[in-house]
């Protein structure tokens, strides 16, 4: 997913005369956004952590990357150096788990202390006609910035969840190659190794059966016991009798 910048400025009517304003206006702003961000960030870092939630440690890093990047925004440049910012954050925000409901309450919440700051520092008792209109632009310029950048930090969120997404499958069909494999490479066991398997078995049955009559057990293990050993394998091209055919003509003799 491309982030057009270009293409999302215009939309948003962020033109040359928006990003002086929003240059002029920063110095103004600078403390105030600290303090935005502090009370956007409060719901979640007061809640305790449930399993794979953010830690308030995570947040607290969150918060710091999102502070540092609304310098890159009000900068107002929109280059190269924006969009690894924006990017960093929406890293940030993917790894720990931050959804984007968090950064829209977020945005919300800092923008409505902005908005605050503005009229604190603009707003008199006997305002001019000239007074009151920057005020407007600025009031304008902040929430066109704001949003412009909410929206840029949607798609790059989603961008990098997607990137995880396809590292995680591609490190799946790693493993599952890696087991295929193993799996291929295995020996088959032979026609003769399944015999002595058999016949191991077949062994320790007639053994069990013979202490049983030696102990003076019921007629059924004397029975079993003094019936006679089985003959040889077939010829080649036959099976080997299976455990459970041999358990089967035990129980059958035992009866």
């Amino acid at each position: 997913m491309a982030l057009d910048i270009a293409e999302s400025l215009a939309l948003a009517g962020i033109d040359a005369s928006t990003r002086a304003l929003l240059r002029e206006t920063w110095p103004l702003l600078r403390e105030g956004v600290a303090y935005a961000l502090q009370a956007a960030y409060a719901p979640a870092a007061g809640k305790q952590p449930a399993p794979g939630q953010p830690t308030r440690e995570q947040l607290e890093a969150a918060r710091l990357g999102q502070a540092k990047h609304w310098e890159a925004l009000f900068a107002a440049h929109f280059d190269d150096g924006y969009v690894a910012s924006l990017r960093e954050v929406a890293t940030i925000h993917a790894k720990v788990g931050l959804d984007p409901r968090w950064l829209i309450s977020g945005n919300t919440t800092t923008l409505t202390e902005l908005h605050s700051l503005v009229l604190a520092t603009h707003c008199t008792a006997m305002m001019s006609w000239a007074a009151r209109s920057r005020m407007e632009r600025v009031i304008r310029a902040v929430d066109q910035a704001v949003l412009f950048d909410l929206q840029m930090s949607i798609l790059a969120y989603t961008e990098q969840r997607e990137l995880m997404a396809l590292e995680k499958l591609q490190q799946l069909a790693q493993r599952l190659r890696t087991q295929a494999a193993v799996v291929e490479t295995a020996p088959t066991p032979s026609l003769d190794g399944r015999r002595s398997v058999n016949d191991m078995f077949r062994a320790a049955q007639r053994r069990t059966f013979r202490a049983a009559a030696a102990a003076d057990l019921p007629p059924v293990f004397g029975q079993a016991a003094a019936r006679p050993p089985r003959e040889a394998e077939p010829a080649t091209g036959a099976q080997p009798a299976s455990a459970a055919e041999s358990a089967r003509e035990l129980a059958t003799a035992a009866a």
